[in-house]
């Protein structure tokens, strides 16, 4: 069986420095210890510094399973729906090794619309690869798009 707490149970757990001895005891009866990626986030926002690090202690410390979060559920689920609906799309994958994003997506009918044939996209991680690849395209300087 897989156990999932409330960060007012890990509080408690922090508090007692109980991580390791809550894991055993978990074990000890077959069981195991997961935790949402939510729970973290909300831990993480606590006021006081020593009782945050005791909690995030108590549950890297006790957790044996980190599971996904919503976000990445989500994710996948819609790239299994486009991978279903549009197979022809799989090709671009193997193309281009699945690199598991959507940068190659961007081809040539795209870029047609940027005045320019497809060029290495720039890593800049502000997330507007699109105007940025245009920008290069048009021999722009990164980061003027």
């Amino acid at each position: 069986m897989r156990i999932m707490l409330d960060n007012n149970i890990w509080s408690y757990l922090g508090d007692e420095r109980s991580g390791k001895r809550f894991k055993a005891i978990a074990h000890s009866l077959g069981h195991r210890v997961v935790t949402a990626p939510s729970i973290l986030l909300e831990v993480l926002q606590h006021p006081l510094a020593d009782k945050r690090v005791a909690i995030v202690e108590a549950i890297t410390t006790a957790t044996d399973e980190r599971l996904r979060s919503e976000a990445d559920r989500e994710g996948a689920e819609v790239v299994a729906e486009v991978r279903r609906l549009h197979p022809e799309w799989n090709a671009l994958d193997a193309r281009h090794g699945a690199r598991g994003d959507v940068a190659h997506l961007l081809d040539e009918e795209v870029l047609a619309g940027c005045g320019g044939a497809p060029r290495p996209l720039p890593q800049n991680g502000t997330g507007t690869a699109h105007r940025a690849r245009c920008a290069v395209s048009r021999g722009q300087p990164e980061g003027t798009a």
